[in-house]
């Protein structure tokens, strides 16, 4: 995807193909998640993507990292996530841990 990305932003692929190629590996992504061996025992993890962050791959594969550990359950809540409430939700959901992906600094926390 980086390599992708780069020629994007080189004017070497068009946005059309750089979306295909993003579409095809979400799709690859959520049969990964639909099949992961997520525990229902644990510690519960939350993650989620910062504010203005549209680019939750990087979110997606920490979620299947988790996953197969069997320690925790782990779920990934969504892209563009504003952090109070996403942190009072998983609070009210005893999440143990609540994870921001963050690629750019102006969507920092």
């Amino acid at each position: 995807m980086v390599e992708i990305g780069d020629r994007w932003h080189r004017g070497k692929l068009s946005i059309t193909r750089e979306h295909y190629a993003t579409a095809y590996l979400m799709q690859r992504l959520a049969v990964l998640m639909r099949s992961s061996p997520n525990s229902n025992k644990g510690a519960l993890i939350w993650v989620g993507c910062a504010p203005s962050e549209h680019h939750e791959i990087g979110a997606i594969l920490l979620t299947l990292y988790f996953a197969p550990c069997g320690l925790s359950k782990c779920v990934f809540i969504g892209k563009d996530l504003l952090k109070e409430d996403f942190c009072a939700r998983g609070a009210r959901a005893t999440a143990s841990a609540v994870l921001f992906e963050c690629q750019y600094p102006r969507n920092g926390l």
